[in-house]
């Protein structure tokens, strides 16, 4: 069953990104907590919150010197950095799906990119650091 999940959650991801799928991770509406994350792939992961807004963030680096903001939804998060066979093929480029299974472990699947072609579907883990 958990094969299947992650079978069809790259499916999804691949498929998804022309169809405007966000996530192929159920909505868990879980608050992750606030912090750095061990991240199982290459990558930094983080959580923060805008303190006006109260918007929760997962700040997010393939590289360790380009970061994005990726907002949390629900427990949910999606980003994809570059393009597939287009012009925007930046050498950093990823596509990061995931969840949060509880408020200090979220789970996902990245792929890594470099001259607009993406690699296979990684599974990940990230655990907060306290």
């Amino acid at each position: 069953m958990l094969k299947t999940k992650w079978f069809m959650a790259g499916i999804c991801l691949i498929v998804g990104m022309a169809l405007g799928c966000p996530s192929s991770f159920p909505r868990t509406g879980i608050v992750p907590e606030i912090g750095n994350y061990s991240f199982s792939q290459d990558g930094n992961f983080a959580v923060w919150q805008d303190g006006e807004a109260g918007q929760i963030y997962l700040r997010f680096s393939s590289d360790g010197y380009r970061w994005d903001n990726i907002p949390v939804i629900a427990g949910t998060f999606y980003r994809q950095w570059g393009e597939i066979g287009g012009t925007h093929c930046p050498s950093d480029a990823y596509i990061l799906s995931g969840h949060f299974t509880s408020p200090t472990h979220a789970e996902g699947h990245i792929q890594y990119g470099y001259n607009c072609v993406y690699t296979w579907v990684y599974p990940f883990e990230a655990d907060f650091v306290p």
